[in-house]
């Protein structure tokens, strides 16, 4: 298991104070009652975590990794045609005209950005998010709730949607088919919060991440990929300056990673 900052423990980020005494607890009973369950299973497999499940069975638990509980079209096909009958399981409606835009753009060349469907972003991430896509010159699908941002729908920078419209560089979704889009050979690389299924359809799908978690396992997730799997970089959770964001995606899409040919 990587190293991890105490302030990035399960019930630390993105949590006030009762919040996180709350959410301690409720990990201490759900952890006590574990112990009275005869099999755990989990949406993993032994490769990806192999050390971490050993020590687990040799120390007694009862531990059973059935994963990845992704499709098996999507496994099975190296694009996002075989993944026609995926089953939608988010909370949102799914605009599928977003592949369309995908098939005209080159291959390995879109950046892809989606922060779940709980994460939020303040107002000023949102902004130099909006401005670091457009500084790496490059086409872009970014998935933008309506309640992507705390207590408001947000403002584009001025100027930011005519500019997208006229060089048709970007495309913005309220929500997507992730899998087909993460399958799909157009994709360079994935800006995400690190939740467990994202990160998880990344890997299955070859993609290389830019890690940007908010709360709970994320940072833990966020540790993996970048000190055990090496398939990612970060992103500060506070600030995203606008130059760190146009220098990481610009490396990400420099090296194109090579792992996923």
């Amino acid at each position: 298991m990587p190293p991890l900052c105490s302030a990035h423990l399960p019930w630390a980020p993105g949590f006030n104070d009762s919040q996180q005494e709350f959410i301690f607890h409720f990990i201490n009973r759900y952890m006590e009652r574990v112990r009275e369950i005869d099999w755990v299973i989990f949406n993993s497999f032994h490769h990806l975590e192999a050390p971490a499940i050993s020590d687990l069975v040799q120390k007694g638990a009862s531990v059973y990794p059935i994963g990845p509980l992704i499709p098996s079209t999507a496994l099975l096909n190296s694009n996002s045609e075989g993944i026609e009958l995926e089953i939608r399981t988010g909370f949102w409606v799914e605009e599928e005209e977003c592949l369309d835009w995908l098939d005209k753009q080159s291959t390995r060349s879109v950046i892809y950005v989606s922060f779940g469907s709980l994460s939020v972003l303040s107002e000023a991430q949102f902004q130099q998010l909006a401005l670091g896509l457009e500084a790496t010159e490059r086409p872009f699908l970014w998935v933008v709730r309506s309640d992507l941002l705390e207590g408001s729908e947000g403002t584009f920078p001025p100027g930011f949607l005519e500019r997208m419209q006229l060089s048709q560089r970007g495309c913005l979704v309220s929500w997507c088919p992730q899998l087909r889009v993460l399958s799909h050979p157009s994709i360079a690389c994935f800006v995400t919060h690190c939740g467990w299924n994202s990160a998880l359809e990344s890997i299955n799908m070859g993609v290389p991440m830019l890690c940007w978690p908010h709360f709970g396992d994320q940072f833990l997730n966020q540790s993996y990929i970048l000190h055990v799997w090496k398939i990612g970089l970060s992103c500060s959770r506070k600030t995203l300056p606008l130059l760190r964001m146009e220098h990481q995606l610009s490396t990400w899409l420099r090296l194109r990673g090579p792992w996923r040919e």
